[in-house]
């Protein structure tokens, strides 16, 4: 988003609010300016400009930075697989992983060339590769949803279910940090920028 999307923004929120900025000095506009600019300069103008018409629609005060982010997590999250989805789907993938599991010391040579372990292996690979990242950060690695593949359903529920919901939210809180963070601020800060995972971003998908 540029400056000049920026100060159309502030130009809409001075017409619909006319005393907001009334009595700022030059240099508190640009102040505002330079803020709005650092916040939203890396985001889609028409992400940006959205978020800021939707939240017009009910606030009573001049439309802040804050409300802009609401609106844009209130999209983000009407979007995303519900925790109950979620859950179908990692127990679906443990349930096929394991089974695939049972063949990985299968020594068979199928047309591909390949071990028919090594297939089973692959497929149980992709299987987890195509799983909501919020799955794939809970499990870390395939094998953990291998194990997790061995519990009978009703175990499952009962001794992973409950901070799994708790887990997700946080996993999901993690990647809001990561992905509003500039990756020269986690580098700063120490963290392995090959390693980072983040959600995915809006614009994607």
């Amino acid at each position: 988003m540029t400056e000049k999307e920026i100060l159309a923004l502030i130009a809409v929120n001075k017409s619909n609010f006319p005393t907001a900025y009334r009595d700022m000095k030059d240099e508190e506009v640009l102040a505002l300016v330079d803020t709005w600019l650092y916040q939203f300069g890396s985001y889609p103008a028409e992400v940006i400009q959205h978020a800021f018409m939707s939240a017009l629609r009910y606030c009573k005060f001049p439309v802040t930075i804050a409300d802009v982010f609401g609106e844009i997590k209130k999209i983000k999250s009407a979007g995303q697989k519900s925790t109950e989805e979620l859950w179908i789907e990692l127990s679906v993938a443990a349930d096929k992983c394991y089974d695939l599991s049972k063949g990985f010391h299968y020594n068979f040579i199928e047309e591909n060339g390949l071990q028919q372990g090594e297939n089973f292996r692959n497929r149980a690979k992709n299987i987890f590769a195509n799983m909501d990242y919020v799955n794939r950060e809970y499990c870390g690695n395939l094998y953990r949803l291998i194990d997790m593949g061995e519990m009978e359903s009703v175990d499952r529920e009962r001794f992973i279910l409950p901070a799994y919901r708790r887990q997700v939210e946080q996993i999901r809180e993690r990647g809001e940090v990561m992905e509003n963070t500039p990756r020269q601020i986690l580098s700063v800060l120490g963290f392995d920028l090959e390693g980072v995972k983040s959600m995915p971003k809006l614009t994607e998908g």
